[in-house]
């Protein structure tokens, strides 16, 4: 595990290209004064025209309306223009969804992605009005899933567990795997291997799982064989398990669980990017040291022709990954340009890499050759989270446990309630290990707070309070 302390470049300096520079977002910086970093700050809002508008929305923000009968849920676009400014969400919220889901603002569900922010508006209240009563109460918000899924860790993980985490990040602003994402899935296979408790199939082909009225087992067909199983944790994408659940077999007998099927169906749209890492030999390469650099919805075409969605400067961001000296960059395109794209329309690998250098040498004027390049498509990769998610989630929730007797349980990318990186599917995958496959018995030492006192076998296993007030020690 790679650790990028607090103080180092990648974690002070992160960017956003615009309108046609990058631009430095503001940020506490070690060893400065305070006066200093005001002043430093106030002449960035006001200088800059990416921060156009920020710094009086924020100021207004409290004297603006608050709708008592809001939309259940709205685009991310329509909730940060009410509460702040359009510019606000077109130049810097749509950068920051650019990096972490390649979705376009106009569609992401605000209830998904802001509900915590949001709830306090249901209640009357402004954003900023909430957040100073929540201050002076000794108040924080949290999550209501981490805290469940943290109170699992600790029921099940030494002491010493929990303290070596607390070590890891205490110091640190981000945590990188030396070896790649793959790492975290190869480290447990090795762990469940060891185990001797589980059997582990790679390359598994499963074309049906059914369920039959007089038995309750689920019946999973895979690679010619079928088999008979308690519990089922799925974690593949929506539109593979509807095929999967469509069962069109000999067994007339098997039940037809079209309420699920349907809403697998409608749950259907994922982002599709393309990743290319491109290596120099020159160290000193970059006009500017940091984490990268994020690219707004609001560029025109001119400016971003290859629809770049940002640039990491990955040997800065992951110091220790590699060995040799240079300078690894790692630049992202696609997501929601790409929407409705056909196969044909994909770049090879070839003009990817000439895309990614034809970028690079408009946004910071390189014009060196890479010595290595890589490129990989990654087809409808990550799930996007669009208005009305939240409300589907539920009903494919109560669907599945309706049709399934609560036999399979929901878990991963597809089927969070908000987030869809590593750091959200591990806490689903805790959730439904402890409550999604096994029926609740209170003389059991597994924790179960007050907000999640229901059923909760089987569908997506998530608390009906989102979100919890918790008092500051």
């Amino acid at each position: 595990m790679l650790v990028t302390s607090k103080a180092a470049p990648a974690a002070q300096n992160r960017y956003i290209y615009y309108p046609d520079h990058l631009v430095r977002v503001p940020t506490p910086q070690k060893g400065v004064s305070p006066i200093t970093q005001i002043s430093t700050l106030l002449s960035t809002l006001l200088r800059e025209p990416l921060f156009e508008t920020l710094l009086w929305s924020f100021i207004t923000e409290p004297a603006k309306e608050c709708h008592a009968n809001m939309p259940e849920d709205e685009s991310v676009t329509d909730f940060i223009s009410r509460r702040w400014s359009p510019e606000v969400a077109n130049n810097l919220v749509s950068s920051m969804y650019h990096g972490i889901l390649a979705g376009d603002i106009d569609k992401l569900s605000a209830e998904a992605i802001f509900g915590w922010i949001r709830l306090g508006e249901r209640k009357g209240k402004s954003v900023l009005a909430g957040i100073i009563e929540n201050m002076r109460a000794g108040r924080k918000l949290v999550v209501t899933d981490d805290q469940i899924a943290a109170l699992v860790i600790g029921k099940t993980k030494p002491p010493r567990f929990i303290n070596s985490l607390e070590v890891l990040v205490r110091n640190g602003s981000t945590l990188t795997l030396k070896h790649g994402a793959g790492q975290l899935a190869d480290t447990l296979l090795t762990a469940l291997k060891r185990s001797n408790k589980v059997q582990v199939l790679t390359n598994a082909n499963v074309t049906s799982i059914r369920q039959n009225p007089q038995n309750p087992k689920l019946t999973v067909d895979c690679d010619g064989k079928s088999r008979r199983h308690d519990r089922l944790i799925a974690t593949n994408s929506a539109p593979n398990l509807a095929t999967q659940l469509q069962y069109k077999g000999p067994d007339k007998s098997a039940k037809k669980p079209t309420r699920t099927i349907d809403a697998l169906k409608a749950h259907n749209y994922a982002v599709t990017t393309m990743v290319v890492n491109l290596y120099y030999p020159n160290p000193d390469l970059l006009p500017v040291r940091g984490f990268g650099y994020l690219i707004p919805k609001t560029i025109p075409y001119g400016q971003n022709p290859e629809r770049a969605l940002g640039v990491i400067f990955a040997s800065e961001s992951s110091v220790g990954q590699d060995t040799a000296p240079g300078t690894k960059l790692t630049i992202m395109m696609g997501g929601h340009y790409w929407d409705g794209w056909k196969e044909s329309d994909y770049p090879d690998h070839d003009t990817a890499v000439a895309m990614a250098q034809s970028l690079l040498k408009r946004h910071l004027g390189i014009t060196d050759s890479p010595t290595v390049t890589r490129s990989r498509l990654q087809r409808e990769a990550i799930p996007q989270p669009t208005v009305g998610h939240v409300e589907r989630m539920k009903y494919l929730s109560r669907a599945i446990k309706d049709e399934f007797d609560q036999r399979i349980t929901l878990a991963g990318a597809w089927y969070a309630m908000g987030g869809t990186g590593v750091v959200d599917s591990v806490r689903q995958a805790y959730l439904a290990a402890a409550y999604g496959v096994r029926p609740f018995n209170p003389d059991e030492l597994r924790p179960v707070p007050a907000t999640m006192h229901w059923e909760q076998e089987g569908g997506i296993i998530a608390a009906h309070d989102r979100v919890v007030a918790m008092t500051r020690n």
